[in-house]
């Protein structure tokens, strides 16, 4: 509910003027909430377009930058609603992804003109040399961020999974909204 209020208010911050690529599963273009919002979409996958199969990029990207619709929860906009949205399609149809094509992606959005790099995906940290953390670090280089999200792997001590662990990464995490009776809140939620 606090974040559905502050999405409300139209004054603040709009994001004028910046550039966020979304690199997850695609984004759809002509969702209500983006129609006329996204500048350029692309694959780096061999086979499939830039179309969003599995309905998260589209989610994220309308979290970022979408423009203000009605919902069935009640009138929503993107937190950002005047950014430059980019999306770069990494996972095929079933959701998966290769390091490889994550890092072929992060490049892609850089050319693409993106300040801000958007990646909700992760894994756990479980290797020496992480190619995304790479990829990530020389972004940072070259004054892009890298917004990460902070993986569903917690609450532990080392949960923190990559890209998020990133030196130069923004990691995001989310904690429950408190439920008088039912949650007390600030723990982590399910999905993060």
């Amino acid at each position: 509910e606090q974040v559905a209020e502050y999405v409300r208010v139209p004054e603040g911050p709009t994001g004028k003027a910046v550039s966020v690529a979304v690199v997850d599963t695609g984004v759809n273009a002509d969702h209500p909430a983006l129609r006329g919002r996204v500048v350029e979409r692309v694959s780096v996958l061999p086979d499939g377009g830039p179309d969003d199969v599995m309905g998260h990029g589209t989610w994220v990207a309308a979290a970022i930058g979408g423009r203000p619709v009605d919902s069935p929860m009640g009138p929503f906009q993107g937190i950002a609603p005047n950014v430059d949205l980019f999306s770069v399609r990494v996972f095929d149809d079933a959701g998966g992804a290769h390091m490889s094509d994550v890092v072929a992606g992060l490049e892609r959005a850089y050319t693409m003109g993106a300040k801000i790099i958007n990646l909700s995906l992760g894994s756990p940290v479980d290797v020496l040399f992480d190619p995304i953390a790479d990829a990530i670090e020389q972004l940072a280089r070259r004054r892009v961020l890298a917004v990460a999200a902070a993986g569903n792997f917690g609450p532990r001590l080392y949960s923190l999974g990559s890209p998020a662990s990133a030196r130069h990464a923004f990691a995001v995490g989310a904690v429950s909204v408190p439920i008088e009776g039912y949650i007390e809140g600030g723990i982590t939620a399910s999905f993060s």
